[in-house]
């Protein structure tokens, strides 16, 4: 009987994740990081550091954050809740503000935030400020 109950369960995770693809996106994190969170749903910010505080400025009741090294998970509890913003700093220090909208349907599963490319890097040479 146990083991019958474990082929259920296994089953159904299986048919569970072949039928509901994630929606997946990437944000450069010099970009305004806009999430659609969709209701009484989890949402994943992946973060290029571990995420040290965040502030979502709403009620626990409401919208629950949770963090866990460089995962920030939204879920949006009351349908009624309007667009706004969680802040987010890093363990750097680095300020991160994920605007968020709450959407019926059709929300985003997984966010990975990446870091901006560094700014490429020009040695100054007598012929450079003969150019400039």
């Amino acid at each position: 009987m146990r083991v019958a109950g474990f082929l259920v369960l296994g089953l159904s995770l299986c048919l569970g994740s072949t039928s509901a693809a994630l929606a997946k996106r990437t944000i450069n994190a010099d970009q305004p990081i806009k999430i659609r969170a969709e209701i009484q749903q989890v949402v994943g910010v992946i973060f290029p550091q571990r995420v040290a505080s965040a502030t979502p400025g709403m009620p626990q009741e409401r919208m629950q954050v949770g963090k866990s090294g460089a995962l920030l998970t939204l879920l949006p509890i009351d349908p009624t809740i309007p667009p706004g913003r969680v802040f987010v700093v890093g363990e750097t220090g680095a300020i991160y503000v994920v605007h968020y909208e709450p959407v019926p349907a059709k929300g985003d599963d997984e966010v990975y935030i990446t870091r901006a490319a560094p700014a490429k890097k020009v040695e100054m040479t007598a012929e450079t400020l003969m150019r400039g």
